[in-house]
């Protein structure tokens, strides 16, 4: 076998169909240095999933590989027993069921050699040198080994390589699994792939997703519990063989609960919000009900019936709702004139008294209300002539309390008689009661007004 190129170890064993194969429109792979990026790299191997799917004897198990990274788990037949031996028919059925475990096991091998050179026949000639560099190169070009190639270009596409100290590319990877969110239109069953990916590449540099010292205590009551039960069901003591293999075990399914927790919490909240929730509030009551399995994740995902809504605007404030528009200079027997407002700085003082507006409840720096015409505020050259008043001097002043406070926020030419003035944005009337103090994060909509209001600049 030749080892001069990554592409041509091992070509010629029976792979020359899927060589010459044309994937469509699969695109060169490039790296990021050449305007490649991690997107490219899952399309590209998404296209080459579905060609071998079709296209190869057995395609399903290679194309495991290419979706998982590992080798699928194709199970032995059980030898017949000497009672099912008597009988032609179940040793006929027996040795079919022989004969196709070899055949899966001979094609998956063809399958992985004719992929390894089809990946890289179409990948360019810079990724080709990275991989040269890479370790257990030769080696793999000798084997054709496909879980190593796909290994060492995802490595290349996340720009985990050892050009930075590895323990900076883990922590690039743990930002990268701590931002990642569902997407609306992301299915469940490709989000929890694209996750599982993501906590495979970090936990294949040296780190354990999430894993601390109460996992640790939790293994070692695990591997106790196991023991104590083979003694009284055996008689006898756990071999360290027997150790080990339960200690892995247990460190596998502990990992799998962590990450469904880590999957589950980043799925969709218009989906799953209220899923959380009740997961949530069951737990503070002492049922833990999370899962535990992926498989069971899934199920629960895909057959959750939706029923999140996102918060109005009407319940951000804790303000009943029931409002009317905000009235100035009002006749004898007309609706109450608002008198406290909250400032922008989402405190409330009620005997502070704001020299702009002249309502109570906060300073001239968090006035809500001194606003231009497009809702936003006023620079400081604009109000420099308004000082502002510390909290501990605000008995020292006076305010009319229906907002006829000198300055911006005085001016009301723009509004139609008595009602809002253009600069005086924002403003509901709370009608429970008068010491009521009016949310900023309200919006005037009047029909009768020239303008909608917007206090939040923000907006």
């Amino acid at each position: 076998m030749s080892n001069s190129t990554p592409g041509h170890g091992g070509a010629n064993n029976g792979t020359a169909g899927m060589r010459t194969a044309t994937v469509k429109d699969l695109k060169t792979l490039k790296i990021p240095q050449e305007g490649g990026n991690k997107k490219d790299f899952d399309d590209f191997l998404e296209k080459i999933y579905h060609h071998v799917m079709i296209q190869r004897p057995y395609g399903g198990d290679a194309a495991q590989v290419i979706r998982n990274t590992e080798n699928p788990k194709i199970k032995i037949p059980e030898e017949l027993s000497d009672e099912d031996k008597k009988s032609d028919l179940k040793e006929r059925i027996w040795n079919a069921k022989v004969d196709q475990y070899a055949g899966r096991i001979f094609q998956l091998e063809e399958n992985k050699s004719a992929l390894y050179a089809l990946i890289t026949d179409s990948i360019t000639k810079v990724m080709k040198e990275k991989l040269r560099a890479k370790k257990g190169y030769s080696k793999a070009v000798e084997d054709t080994d496909l879980i190593w190639l796909l290994e060492s270009m995802e490595d290349i596409m996340i720009m985990f390589e050892e050009i930075k100290p590895n323990i900076i590319c883990m922590d690039d990877q743990m930002e990268r699994i701590v931002r990642m969110k569902q997407g609306e239109n992301t299915t469940d069953e490709d989000f929890l792939k694209q996750a599982l990916k993501e906590i495979k590449v970090y936990e294949k540099h040296g780190g354990t997703f999430l894993w601390g010292s109460s996992q640790e205590k939790l293994l070692a009551e695990e591997l106790e519990k196991a023991k104590v039960e083979y003694a009284i069901e055996q008689e006898t003591q756990m071999t360290q063989e027997m150790e080990k293999a339960v200690l892995k075990e247990a460190r596998r399914s502990i990992k799998e609960e962590i990450t469904v927790m880590a999957i589950l919490k980043r799925t969709v909240k218009k989906r799953y919000g209220n899923l959380m929730n009740e997961l949530t509030n069951a737990y503070l009551v002492g049922r833990n009900e999370f899962l535990t399995t992926i498989p069971d994740l899934l199920k629960l995902l895909n057959n959750y019936t939706p029923n999140w809504k996102p918060r109005s605007a009407s319940m951000v404030s804790n303000i009943t709702t029931g409002h009317s528009f905000f009235q100035l200079n009002m006749p004898a027997g007309g609706s109450s004139e608002i008198k406290y407002l909250a400032g922008t700085n989402r405190k409330f003082w009620s005997d502070t008294c704001c020299d702009v507006c002249g309502l109570h409840g906060h300073i001239r720096k968090y006035c809500p209300i001194i606003t231009n015409r497009d809702g936003m505020r006023f620079d400081n050259s604009q109000i420099r002539n308004y000082s502002d008043h510390p909290p501990g001097n605000r008995n020292n002043r006076s305010c009319s309390g229906s907002g006829s406070g000198s300055g911006p926020g005085s001016n009301a030419s723009g509004a139609a008689g008595g009602e809002v003035s253009v600069l005086r944005s924002g403003i509901l009337l709370n009608q429970i009661e008068q010491t009521s103090y009016i949310n900023p994060n309200r919006v005037l909509l009047d029909s009768e007004s020239t303008d909608h209001i917007f206090v939040t600049k923000s907006w």
